[in-house]
C-alpha cells in the first residue's frame, strides 16, 4: 500500500502517536513544525528506525537537540529504505549524519 502524509502541526505527543498510527503503511512521511518539543522529535526517531517501508523522509523546522540528534542520526542509519532524505530548519547536517552508505 502506498500513501503519504504529511505532518504541518502536532502540538501533543498524544498527537504525535496518533499522526504515527495513521503511518503504518506510508512510504513517505514530512514532518514538521517549530513547536515541537524534544520528546516529539525522539517518538519520530524512533518510529524511523522501526518503519522500513518509508522511502522518504521530510524534518522541517522541528528542534533537535544533541541527544535527539544521535537519536535521529541512528534511526536514519538502521532505515535502509530511505532513498529520499530532507532536512530543513532544524540545526541539523547532513555531514552529521551520514555515516551509512545507504543515505
Amino acid at each position: 500500500m502506498q500513501c503519504e502524509f504529511s505532518v504541518i502541526l502536532a502540538r501533543s505527543n498524544a498527537a504525535v502517536d496518533k499522526i504515527l498510527a495513521a503511518c503504518k503503511d506510508c512510504n513517505c512521511l514530512a514532518i514538521g513544525h517549530e513547536d515541537f518539543d524534544t520528546e516529539s522529535v525522539a517518538i519520530f526517531a524512533k518510529f524511523i528506525g522501526k518503519k522500513n517501508s518509508l522511502t522518504s523522509f521530510s524534518l522541517t523546522g522541528a528542534s533537535v537537540d544533541k541527544d535527539n540528534k544521535k537519536l535521529l542520526t541512528d534511526a536514519l542509519i538502521k532505515n535502509k529504505s530511505i532513498k529520499k532524505l530532507c532536512l530543513h530548519s532544524n540545526q541539523l547536517q547532513l555531514p552529521g549524519i551520514r555515516r551509512s552508505p545507504n543515505l
